[in-house]
């Protein structure tokens, strides 16, 4: 799917999000259909079958969901599936993400450590993240064993390694450079 469809469907989902003041909630509700479809390809199958009729379609779409998401959300979800885009679900969402955070200056944070990075820590790691992007950050934290100890932080495509990992890998190379 173009680029261009992906985003004329996520900022349809913004649009209406904010014009009922629900993006929340809509939005929360879209990835957990996304993750159930993901995880039931047998029914992400039978939304993409060309030879299912709508009416059939929708009869299943509210079969599996209608407990669990808001009608506004099931629109919009029927209106993915007439147009064959329910495929795109999770491009949309993350373009929607993307623009959420685009539009309130927001930048992402991915701080990888060994154990979880504690409130304390997260706080001075924002403060000192925004001062130096003038923008507010979201923080991320991924737990990776293989650091050994320390820190990597990304925000786009700035790295920030000060784990023991990276810090053997640039000792390791400047090593071989010198073989």
């Amino acid at each position: 799917m173009p680029i261009r469809n992906i985003k004329h469907y996520s900022k349809a989902l913004l649009d209406l999000g904010r014009q009922y003041d629900i993006l929340d909630e809509i939005l929360a509700d879209i990835e957990d259909v996304a993750e159930k479809l993901n995880a039931n390809l047998d029914l992400k199958k039978y939304l993409l079958d060309p030879q299912i009729k709508m009416s059939k379609k929708k009869q299943a779409l509210k079969a599996v969901f209608q407990d669990f998401i808001s009608e506004k959300t099931y629109n919009f979800l029927f209106i993915l599936i007439k147009d064959k885009t329910i495929a795109y679900l999770d491009q949309i969402i993350g373009d929607v993400h993307k623009k959420r955070k685009d539009e309130e200056d927001v930048l992402e944070a991915i701080v990888e450590s060994v154990v979880p990075v504690e409130s304390k820590e997260e706080d001075i790691i924002k403060k000192t993240l925004a001062e130096k992007t003038n923008k507010r950050i979201l923080i991320k934290n991924l737990i990776e064993p293989k650091l050994i100890g320390g820190l990597k932080i990304t925000i786009g495509d700035m790295v920030i390694d000060s784990s023991v990992q990276g810090k053997l890998d640039r000792l390791r190379n400047i090593i071989r450079k010198l073989n």
